[in-house]
């Protein structure tokens, strides 16, 4: 295995854990899934993570 085999590896394991927490932000800022009425900072602070361009693109 070359060293960039080992470099490759690691930002496709490293792009698998960020888009998995794309997956648990979407779920937790879908109001039908998950109720954060009594916590409406944190509500709009998933929302506007999500909704960032610069992570979006990085899918």
């Amino acid at each position: 295995m070359d060293i960039g085999d080992e470099k490759w590896q690691f930002q496709q394991h490293e792009a698998d854990i960020l888009y998995r927490m794309l997956g648990l932000l979407r779920y937790a800022a879908d109001p039908r899934r998950l109720d954060l009425s009594d916590h409406p900072d944190l509500r709009d602070q998933v929302a506007r993570l999500y909704k960032d361009p610069t992570i979006r693109s990085r899918r």
